[in-house]
């Protein structure tokens, strides 16, 4: 096993047979932790630039052309 990840053993209750070995590398926790945020971030930037696109929209649509006709 590497110095840099941490392992626990894991047993379910009720389940005296089977047993889950849990790896966990925090320096890895970290990098996926910044790429979340990074993607959080560039996804919120995009759903103001939709949101602010679709409000000047529909400020130059007229109410009647934004309902479809049957």
């Amino acid at each position: 096993m590497r110095d840099n990840l941490r392992v626990k053993e894991v047993r379910l209750d009720g389940d005296t047979q089977r047993r889950f070995i849990i790896c966990h590398n925090p320096d890895e926790a970290e990098r996926a932790k910044a790429r979340r945020d990074e993607l959080i971030t560039r996804l919120t930037g995009e759903l103001a630039r939709i949101d602010t696109a679709r409000a000047r929209t529909a400020k130059r649509t007229p109410a009647s052309a934004a309902t479809p006709r049957r």
